[in-house]
């Protein structure tokens, strides 16, 4: 209620004496909460700074091995990868800094490899570039229909190789490590081998080289069909580049349990021994060779059977003469398998 200006709080009681009313003026109530706030707080307020100050100091010191790592990351250029070295830290830091400096070193492994791969690019096109604008000038200079026709045909080989070679490296780019990857499903490498035979064969045919067939059998393999076409386009291609006119080039798939076996023969001039394991180096080809690549083939080959988890080597061909290519790959498995065929059966 209000009484003489001011708002007061009234208590009634009700009983059978009488009635008892009580008045306090809440300026009054109001006086004692805050007395009882004040006393309550007080206290606590040296606490709850000093709880402050601690938590600040805890955070502020348990984050200085981030704070560390981070000075020492913005000093790291694409030149000075180096891992990270921070004496005396905390376990709890110390898996972050390891997978830092396995990132740092992945890192370091690719920028490697593709400032080499851009300097033996630029060095293997900087020959048929030059070559292309010599022709070119011999062309222009021809004195003869002949001449110019001549000139026109090395020309337009030229221009092939520096093709070949050109898709050749986008082929090794897009097989990069750190390149996407597609998804992979399961494939009959039978009809891979038969579709890259029916690519070639123009190829071959107009070498004079027998490209042999391959039996119409399933071998289910997990992987990317693409990968696998780009992978045998080359070893055949590969092989009959370097099998003389009359030669002939033959394809084989066997299974051996979980072991698929790709295996292409070719009676051409084969590899010496010695230089077996430097032909799958990019850009390398052998001593004494005359047929036109770009020393890519074998390398894309190695690259894409790593990836699916195969093996490659090279031996002697038939009767020793030529080239044996053989690559081991896992089958697919039973699951996948029956998700191809669609049988249910158990």
């Amino acid at each position: 209620m209000i009484w003489d200006g001011q708002p007061w709080r009234v208590y009634t009681a009700f009983g059978s004496g009488g009635t008892v009313e009580v008045a306090q003026p809440l300026a009054a109530r109001t006086t004692i909460a805050m007395r009882i706030m004040a006393r309550i707080l007080i206290p606590t307020i040296p606490i709850v700074v000093a709880l402050i100050i601690l938590v600040w100091v805890t955070v502020r010191q348990g984050l200085k091995p981030l704070a560390e790592v981070t000075d020492a990351l913005a000093a790291r250029t694409g030149d000075k990868l180096q891992p990270i070295v921070i004496e005396n830290q905390a376990t709890e830091v110390m898996p972050f800094i390891r997978a830092l400096n396995e990132l740092l070193l992945r890192l370091k492994r690719e920028i490697t490899r593709q400032k080499h791969f851009v300097a033996d690019a630029a060095h293997e096109f900087r020959t048929p570039l030059a070559a292309l604008q010599l022709q070119l000038e011999l062309v222009q200079t021809a004195d003869s229909t002949a001449e110019r026709s001549a000139a026109l045909t090395q020309l337009k080989r030229g221009i092939e190789r520096l093709t070949h070679l050109a898709h050749q490296l986008l082929t090794m780019a897009r097989l990069d490590p750190d390149t996407a990857r597609r998804p992979t499903r399961t494939l009959d490498l039978s009809e891979v081998a038969i579709r890259v035979m029916g690519e070639l064969w123009p190829l071959a045919n107009a070498r004079g080289i027998d490209l042999g067939s391959v039996e119409h059998k399933r071998i289910l393999v997990q992987g990317d069909p693409e990968a696998f076409r780009i992978m045998l386009m080359n070893i055949v291609d590969n092989a009959i580049r370097y099998t003389p006119s009359g030669g002939r080039v033959d394809i084989n798939l066997r299974q051996h349990g979980p072991t698929v076996e790709l295996e292409v023969i070719d009676t051409g001039s084969g590899v010496p021994s010695e230089e077996r394991d430097r032909v799958f180096d990019r850009f390398y080809r052998g001593m004494g060779q005359t047929a036109d690549g770009s020393g890519l083939g074998l390398a894309i080959v190695r690259r894409i059977a790593e990836q699916c988890g195969g093996t490659i080597s090279l031996e002697d061909g038939e009767d020793g003469r030529g080239l044996r290519v053989r690559i081991f790959l896992r089958t697919a498995t039973l699951e996948n398998e029956l998700s191809v065929t669609g049988d249910t059966t158990p």
